[in-house]
């Protein structure tokens, strides 16, 4: 603890919800609570240090599945699109765990602007304590709790006000922009189903929030040769789910299950 102590003589902390209060944090067991007390699912609050400096932490909560924690830095930017690493449990052997590996993976909430991330379960904590003490080594530029490591970097969720200007931020951040005929498709779709809260969430993936669904609708693209879209999470008028392609429309897939309205 004599590390925490050394921090506090610096500088303060605040954490900093998407909504809601502004809070100054004084102490590790203080960060705890307010981690321990972070429930309401796909929410996020953002940790940093006062005097702002150039590091930042991002805490996700995952109801009673626990928390994704991110760290960010002013140097972690390409082509203007922010990235952050996941805090990630180590495995028995002592490596870090990947998508190509036997670890399980953590699908969230399809209804959260969660929707379409995939993260490992090492990606999840479970330990307010654990949080708290991994955000305040971050800030600190100190190590990661014993059994812990900084995960592979991920685009950072980009929030647009359109699908138009979601499809311009992709052109102008990645060297990945869709080819004109699948931004044309995507803009009709998009305009048909009235969606709202726009979410570019890498390269290739738009998702948006379409009235009434209890799901978010992701649009997929794939190679920058290719003019075709996949749509998932779309529901019709009997509430069963499909995934469909554009320019088609082509369903390609239909669940047996409803909806709940």
């Amino acid at each position: 603890m004599s590390e925490v102590v050394a921090f506090r003589r610096f500088a303060t902390m605040l954490w900093s919800p998407a909504e809601g209060e502004v809070l100054p944090v004084h102490g590790l067991r203080e960060l705890e609570a307010h981690v321990g007390a972070w429930l309401d699912y796909g929410q996020t609050a953002m940790i940093h240090r006062q005097p702002s400096d150039d590091r930042e932490v991002r805490v996700t909560a995952l109801g009673d599945d626990g928390w994704l924690v991110k760290v960010h830095d002013t140097g972690m930017v390409k082509g203007g699109w922010s990235y952050s690493k996941p805090l990630t449990r180590l495995l028995e052997d002592g490596s870090l765990p990947g998508f190509n590996s036997d670890s399980p993976w953590y699908i969230p909430d399809e209804s959260t602007d969660l929707a379409g991330s995939v993260f490992l379960t090492e990606q999840i904590q479970f330990d307010p304590a654990l949080v708290a003490q991994a955000a305040w080594a971050w800030l600190a530029g100190m190590s990661m709790p014993s059994g812990h490591e900084l995960g592979t970097a991920g685009y950072d969720h980009v929030v647009c006000t359109s699908v138009i200007e979601a499809l311009t931020w992709i052109t102008n951040s990645s060297e990945e922009s869709w080819p004109d005929e699948a931004a044309q498709v995507t803009i009709e779709l998009a305009a048909e189903l009235a969606t709202d809260r726009i979410i570019v969430t890498s390269p290739g993936q738009i998702t948006v929030r379409v009235e009434g669904a209890d799901r978010r609708v992701r649009f997929q693209h794939r190679s920058r040769d290719d003019a075709q879209v996949r749509v998932i999470g779309m529901t019709d008028e009997l509430g069963h789910k499909y995934t469909m392609t554009l320019p088609g429309r082509e369903i390609l897939r239909i669940s047996r299950q409803r909806s709940p309205r």
